[in-house]
């Protein structure tokens, strides 16, 4: 630069000199008018952007409501390890809680009792819920072949359970809870529900050793030896199976091998529909 010349302002400093030495919002062009205004409106617009904020939140962070209840009874070669009660959030996805709950009464027929358990990832998640061929590769809805995708739900925490979709973006009765947060899943598998009860059997069944090359299948025979609906009155209590409180069982109670009476699906693998890679 020249010396003597004159240095060549900012945008900030144009800004301020062209404003008589203040700073505007407004790109330098503010009247007093408007100066005026937003210091007169500044307490409603500060209000507005907070309540904005706030209902974002409460969509991105609310807890679902649990509208039903539903227990499942877990082995391990043939002996009991456990019962796992899981809430289910039907006024995000009513007949997808639906669903869910008429396959662990077995009101179609058949259901989840006897499925096995077919992957299993270390500290991480827990899959049953294949109703037709018990490896991952089939299921069927109590409806139906399939259903559709009504919403995706919570997000994926720890003690989440949530429905595998097909390469069609519907839902079976293939299932799998998350052990740990999975926001990789987030709008691409249907969260329906939360563990209420028995986190700590999912977390056992989760460390069991795998056959190799199988994509998680446990070594040792795990599967679903009985399950049903909480009922009410246990609901209002202790929230456990009749079973667990010493009582009868639920009249409302899942049987029999699980298998969907030859309803065979052609489903594309779990990790790919995920894009997860595995």
């Amino acid at each position: 630069m020249a010396s003597g010349s004159t240095p060549i302002p900012s945008t900030a400093e144009s800004a301020v000199a062209r404003n008589g030495g203040h700073l505007s919002s407004f790109g330098g062009d503010s009247s007093p008018a408007a100066q005026a205004f937003l210091r007169s409106q500044w307490p409603w617009l500060a209000a507005l952007g907070f309540g904005a904020a706030g209902a974002l939140a409460y969509s991105v962070f609310r807890e679902p409501a649990v509208t039903q209840r539903v227990w499942l009874e877990f082995g391990v070669d043939g002996q009991p390890v456990g019962v796992v009660v899981v809430g289910l959030h039907g006024g995000d996805a009513p007949h997808t809680a639906d669903n869910f709950e008429a396959l662990a009464c077995h009101s179609p027929g058949f259901g989840y009792a006897g499925v096995p358990v077919h992957r299993v990832m270390h500290g991480w998640s827990v899959w049953s819920g294949d109703v037709t061929q018990g490896d991952g590769s089939g299921g069927v809805s109590a409806y139906g072949a399939s259903l559709p995708l009504e919403s995706w739900g919570a997000k994926h925490r720890r003690g989440t359970l949530s429905m595998v979709l097909d390469e069609d973006s519907r839902l079976r009765s293939q299932f799998f809870f998350t052990l740990v947060t999975t926001p990789a899943l987030d709008r691409k598998a249907a969260a329906i529900g939360k563990v209420l009860e028995g986190l700590e059997v999912l977390d056992r069944i989760s460390r069991l050793p795998t056959r190799e090359g199988q994509e998680g299948r446990p070594k040792q025979d795990v599967r679903i030896l009985r399950c049903g609906v909480v009922e009410e009155q246990a609901a209002h209590h202790d929230e456990k199976p009749a079973e667990q409180r010493g009582g009868r069982a639920s009249a409302r109670e899942g049987a029999g091998t699980g298998a969907a009476g030859g309803v065979s699906t052609a489903v594309k693998s779990w990790g790919l529909v995920f894009g997860l890679g595995y």
